[in-house]
Order: C-alpha cells, then sequence, then structure tokens
C-alpha cells in the first residue's frame, strides 16, 4: 500500500530544513509516519522547501522552488495572485497565501506521479484546504486527520480564514465522502456539538501513541545535581511552548497558593520555546520563585528522558488541549499528571491512579490539585503498565485498519 502523507511541516532535528517548528504537531505527523512505515510504503509532502531524502523509512519527496515555478501555468499564475486580494489577512498573511496558492499545483503533479493508494492529510487549514479539494478532485481515497480544533477557543489564535473554513468542512464532510480522524474523545464530542451532530459515523478517535520502548536518549545527567536541588525535594515538568493556550501564568499563579512549606521543596520545569516575550519569566522574577520555578526552554525529545527520569510529577494547565502528549510520555516514565478536568482528552486518559483533575478553572483550582498530588502515594510501575494503552503500535495498527477500510469502501462503490 502507497500512502502519500500531506501535512504543513513536520518537525525533526536531524533533518536541516524541518527545525524551524518546534511543535506537537511536526512532531506528531513525524511519528505517525514513521511508525506506519514498517507496514506501507510512506511518502511525505510538506511545504516546507526540501531535497528528495529517505528517513527512517519516509520518502520525503523532492519539494524546491524550481518543481514550483516548472508546474505553473499562465492561468495558474493569475489565480495564485488572486488569493493575495481575496482574503482579509496580513500583508503576511496575505504572501503566504500566494506560495501556498502556487505549490498546489506543483502538488497535483507529485499526486499524478506518485499514484498514492490513499492521501492522508495533516491538520485543516487555509494551508491543507487545497491538499483536500484536490484529493476530491481526483477522486483519491483519503482521511483528515486534526490534531487541534482552531475556531472553538480565541487562545489557539487561529486566523479567521481557518476556523471559516474549518466550520465549512465539517458541514460538508458527507458531501465529500470525508473520512476524518481525532486523536481523543472530547474532540469528537465537541465537533459533533458545535458542527454537525450528523456525521459521528464519519469520524474515528485515533489516540497518539509513544513509543514505550524506545532508546533513542543523549542526555543522562542527574537534574537534581546539574541544577542544585536536594534529594529530598521534588521534581514537577510543564512540556509545552511557553504561549497564552498552554496557560503557564496559571501554574506559577497555583504555586503562589501553596502553603510555603510545599514550595520550599517543590521545583517546576517549564520545557519550551517562549513565545511571550519574557513575560512568564518576568512574573516568576516577581513573585521571587526564580530558585523554583525553571525556564529551561526547548529540549530536544532526545534530551527529554533526563528530566522525565528525574521528575515525580507532570503539569498540563492549557486552556485547549487535544490531546496532551506530555501526559502519556509521563506515565510511561511512572509520573502522574495533574491537569483539568475539561480537557479533550480525560474521557481517554483518565484514572484515579494515574492522574488528579482540578475540576474548576482557575489558580486556587488548580493549587488544591497539586497539594492532593503531592500527597498521594503513587505506584509508578501501575502507571507504566497504564501507559501501555497509549502505545505507538497501538496506534499505527488502528491508522493501518482505517485505511484498509477506506480502500474497501472506495473498492466497493467502484462496483456499484
Amino acid at each position: 500500500m502507497k500512502v502519500l502523507f500531506l501535512a504543513n511541516y513536520i518537525y525533526d532535528n536531524e533533518l536541516k530544513n524541518f527545525r524551524k517548528n518546534k511543535t506537537g504537531y511536526g512532531l506528531m505527523v513525524k511519528d505517525i509516519a514513521i511508525s506506519l512505515s514498517n507496514l506501507v510504503d510512506i511518502y511525505l509532502l510538506t511545504n516546507t522547501i526540501t531535497k528528495k531524502k529517505y528517513f527512517k523509512g519516509i520518502h520525503i519527496i523532492n519539494h524546491q522552488l524550481f518543481d514550483i515555478l516548472k508546474a505553473q501555468t499562465f492561468k495558474s499564475m493569475v489565480n495564485s495572485f488572486k488569493s493575495f486580494f481575496s482574503c482579509n489577512e496580513t500583508f503576511f498573511m496575505r504572501l503566504r497565501f500566494i506560495y501556498y496558492s502556487l505549490d498546489i499545483y506543483y502538488i497535483k503533479k507529485v499526486i499524478k506521479k506518485f499514484n498514492p493508494d490513499i492521501i492522508h492529510v495533516h491538520g485543516l487549514s487555509f494551508k491543507t484546504k487545497d491538499f483536500i479539494e484536490i484529493a476530491n478532485n481526483n477522486n483519491k481515497p483519503y482521511i483528515v486527520t486534526l490534531h487541534a480544533l482552531i475556531g472553538l477557543n480565541q487562545c489557539v489564535g487561529a486566523i479567521k480564514t481557518d476556523t471559516n473554513y474549518e466550520r465549512v468542512f465539517f458541514q460538508q464532510v458527507k458531501e465529500n465522502k470525508a473520512v476524518v480522524t481525532v486523536i481523543s474523545s472530547g474532540m469528537k464530542d465537541r465537533i459533533l456539538k458545535e458542527f454537525n451532530s450528523e456525521i459521528a459515523e464519519d469520524i474515528t478517535v485515533i489516540k497518539n501513541g509513544v513509543d514505550i520502548n524506545s532508546t533513542d536518549f543523549n542526555d543522562t545527567r542527574n537534574i537534581k545535581k546539574a541544577y542544585n536541588i536536594s534529594e529530598n525535594s521534588k521534581i514537577m515538568l510543564c512540556i509545552g511552548s511557553i504561549c497564552n493556550r498552554k496557560n503557564q501564568y496559571q501554574i506559577v499563579e497555583a504555586y503562589h497558593l501553596l502553603p510555603q512549606n510545599i514550595k520550599n521543596n517543590l521545583y517546576i520545569f517549564f520545557i519550551g520555546n517562549d513565545t511571550l516575550d519574557g513575560k512568564l519569566k518576568n512574573l516568576i522574577t516577581k513573585l521571587g520563585y526564580k530558585k523554583n520555578l525553571i525556564l529551561c526552554g526547548f529540549v530536544e525529545r532526545s534530551n527529554l528522558n533526563a528530566f522525565f527520569e528525574n521528575a515525580n510529577y507532570n503539569i498540563v494547565a492549557s486552556e485547549d488541549e487535544a490531546f496532551g502528549l506530555s501526559i502519556i510520555e509521563a506515565f510511561n516514565y511512572g509520573i502522574p499528571t495533574v491537569t483539568f478536568s475539561d480537557l479533550d482528552a480525560i474521557p481517554d486518559l483518565y484514572r484515579k491512579d494515574v492522574m488528579v483533575l482540578a475540576y474548576n478553572r482557575g489558580a486556587k483550582s488548580l493549587s488544591d490539585a497539586i497539594k492532593i498530588l503531592l500527597n498521594t502515594k503513587w505506584n509508578a510501575e501501575d502507571i507504566k503498565e497504564y501507559s501501555k494503552n497509549f502505545s505507538m503500535e497501538t496506534m499505527r495498527l488502528e491508522y493501518l485498519s482505517l485505511y484498509n477500510k477506506v480502500l474497501l469502501k472506495n473498492e466497493m462503490s467502484k462496483r456499484v
């Protein structure tokens, strides 16, 4: 089976052209592709300019500016430049519209050349809109995997063009015979409630997975020694870009409400790129917590093991989180998580012996939940065992099963 992945980008530090976007989306698309490459032929085409490569089982398709220009006609050039004036976005964003509009003509050539059995589109935005339209126009079986919802929460920061398209897409799922996968049950419930309650059978939940047997580790430091932390102290991790959606501000506020004896012995490591121009750092400094609340910046996944090996707890306080990859990564190390009860993945992830939930949004509720977390005796081996429910193996077999169902349904429709 030949599967063409169409995605805006991936992230991997080993690939020069794919180092820019350090996001969970970029990591997860790459992980899914690598995992499935053991079972099917995976070809990957993104909007990123790159040379042809073979990487960990993935055939990365050549994608150069010359390729894009060579695919154009006078009419396509005119139509693409019309896109500059067709939307009410920023100047920079409209320039990107031109690029994506031009790129689509090369993508059409790629689909014709490689003739995939199935197209797997990742994400739902103006960047991937044309991917879906091409698949429809070529009568190619396809699935769309949503790694997040972008239109239901302002903290996501999506542009209006994207949020409008998301709504239109869900209204047209049946018309376009789209097969949709989401990464949590909560995402599916929100789609049915907010957009279209009649498409339940068209949406499949395939939860994210982690490689529970991974040995791809580079960092063997003792974090407590590296940061001069006493052996009796506790370490909590918060992994994710420093941004409004991830809501690290509230973690600092919740920490501030803890009793002094707890604060003295609790260290929280914030691991992720700072996109708030130092505002979180300024708050931590203002409150006098620089010693205990530590900003680490972005840490490569292969170096995260040093933090997980030395951590006691994990925390996720996001205002909007489709799944929460760090939660299952922490489970893999026997580490419990504290988070809010309204996150989309809670129905899929929650068990009282692996998580503590804060049932009301607010610093006080989160602070109280942290106290429960710290005062509970956790069984690391039980948590590790539970993590096996979210393995990469399970995830890839579910995607493969869906591919086969889509192909079978497409074949049957041809015979009718």
